[in-house]
Parts: C-alpha cells; structure tokens; sequence
C-alpha cells in the first residue's frame, strides 16, 4: 500500500499541469457581456474556485513533504505562473484578486494539513 506522501508526490505533477491548463483554455467570463449580478456571482465563484485548488496544491506539497513556508510559495508560485501566463492569452484577462485568493487559498490549505496531521498524531 502507498503511503500518503507517496500519493502526494504523484498527485502533484498532474494536478499541476490540470491547473495550468484550465486556466488558460477556458474563457473568462468577465469579457462577456453579462448582466451585474450574473458577473458578480460569476467573479465570486471563481475566487472560490482559485482558493480551493490553491488550498488542496498548497496541502499536496505539504503532505509530499516541502515544508510549510516551501508549500505556500509553491502553490502561490503556480498562481504567478497562471497569471503570467494569463497575459500571454488573447482570451485571458490575468488578475491581483485571483492571485490574492490563490495566497489565501494556500494558506488555508496549509492550516487544514497542520490540523489534519495534529489530529491523526493525537489518535
């Protein structure tokens, strides 16, 4: 049976290059023209959407064995990346709000590894 930082170090390449992708094949809703509410719905889903995968990329690294300070700047560094690369696509708009929700995204990721690997050593 693998161990768990195992799965972690195999998860991470896929889920990464999965990340990179979507993040740039996907059309970005706030070039459409949609009424405001539908656009802020839309934008505060997709903030969900950034600090989620943030969180669980921010955890893989963490379980995979990089330390908590390394994991955070991983995942925030494959933010960046996406940002980056965001402006390099014509039907992309790169944005500081979704790379603040990446930080805080990673964070909470980190926070709930720490409290997930605290309660499995109490047990």
């Amino acid at each position: 049976m693998p161990s768990l930082k195992g799965l972690a170090k195999a998860a991470l390449p896929p889920y990464n290059a999965l990340l990179i992708y979507f993040s740039l094949v996907h059309p970005s809703a706030v070039e459409q023209h949609i009424p405001a509410l539908a656009y802020f719905m839309e934008a505060w889903r997709g903030l969900l959407a950034h600090a989620a995968s943030h969180a669980l990329l921010a955890a893989l690294y963490l379980i995979a064995g990089l330390g908590w300070a390394a994991s955070w700047a991983a995942a925030l560094s494959t933010g960046a990346l996406i940002e980056a690369l965001q402006t390099l696509t014509p039907w992309r708009t790169p944005s500081l709000l979704d790379l603040t929700a990446d930080a805080l995204g990673a964070a909470l990721g980190i926070w709930l590894a720490w409290a997930l690997r605290a309660r499995l050593e109490r047990l």
